[in-house]
């Protein structure tokens, strides 16, 4: 791994990021303001952005990057793509269900918010595809190289969870209403982007292409904020607007840790074998 390479696509990403939501903060823009939901889909390319001015700056050259950015792969990678986030945030959604099974009703679960995320995903779909070129294009291959896959899902994981820091510390995903915020947001955070970061590059490995990972990406994130939508509503029981939400995102969340360490488990049998 070229750790010059490396630190300045770290410094690149986190400065672009992190810089822009500094900006707008400055000018008094709130994380619940409409603004700012478009400075965080803009926030959203400072991967890809970083990817490019990284290889550009040292010369890495834009050689071999081809497979990364098409539509590359046999197409089940695709279908699961979509699949896996659908399946593990409906379970996530079964266990909400068993704590409050007044907020919920089989047309939500089944019907309603599956249709309404993956119509959503559509819209996510460009900006997540900024965020997973640098990624798991780009910053998970040279931690591989290093590290192998394990290393690359734990290290990488870490640092993309870090990277959305300022945002949670605002409320992003958990909101402020919990005792420790945010900082038990930010330990909360950690392992879920550790579990689907490991899926989404499984996923980029099996197909050569990011945009399995970005669909992924697109549809888990339009599944999160469908559900909180939904279930913050008052005629739900306002399940995730209750005082406790980063208990109740962290049970929703918890089966798609369950899948990425699972998946980082058999990646590492994989590789011994």
């Amino acid at each position: 791994m070229n750790k010059k390479r490396f630190w300045m696509y770290i410094g690149i990403s986190f400065g672009l990021t992190w810089g822009l939501g500094a900006a707008a903060y400055a000018m008094g823009v709130r994380y619940e303001d409409m603004a700012m939901q478009f400075v965080l889909m803009l926030s959203m390319f400072a991967p890809l952005a970083a990817m490019l001015l990284t290889r550009l700056r040292t010369r890495e050259g834009f050689h071999g990057m081809e497979p990364a950015i098409g539509f590359a792969g046999k197409k089940r990678y695709y279908v699961l793509a979509v699949l896996i986030p659908v399946l593990y945030i409906e379970a996530g959604w079964g266990l909400l269900w068993l704590r409050h099974p007044e907020a919920f009703s089989a047309k939500q679960m089944t019907v309603v918010l599956p249709a309404a995320c993956l119509v959503s995903a559509l819209i996510y779909s460009a900006a997540a595809f900024g965020e997973e070129a640098g990624w798991r294009g780009y910053m998970y291959p040279k931690l591989a190289e290093k590290f192998g896959d394990m290393g690359a899902c734990l290290i990488g994981g870490t640092v993309w969870a870090v990277w959305h820091f300022p945002m949670i510390a605002q409320g992003h995903t958990f909101g402020l209403d919990y005792p420790g915020a945010p900082y038990l947001g930010f330990l909360a955070f950690i392992p879920y982007c550790i579990g689907v970061g490991s899926i989404q590059w499984y996923l980029t490995k099996k197909s050569g292409s990011v945009w399995p990972a970005a669909f992924l990406h697109a549809v888990n994130n339009a599944y999160i904020s469908g559900s909180f939508l939904m279930t913050a509503a008052k005629d739900a029981g306002g399940v995730l607007d209750n005082g406790n939400r980063l208990a109740e995102m962290t049970v929703l969340m918890l089966p798609s840790m369950l899948v990425g360490v699972a998946r980082m488990i058999g990646m590492r049998k994989k590789k011994e074998s």
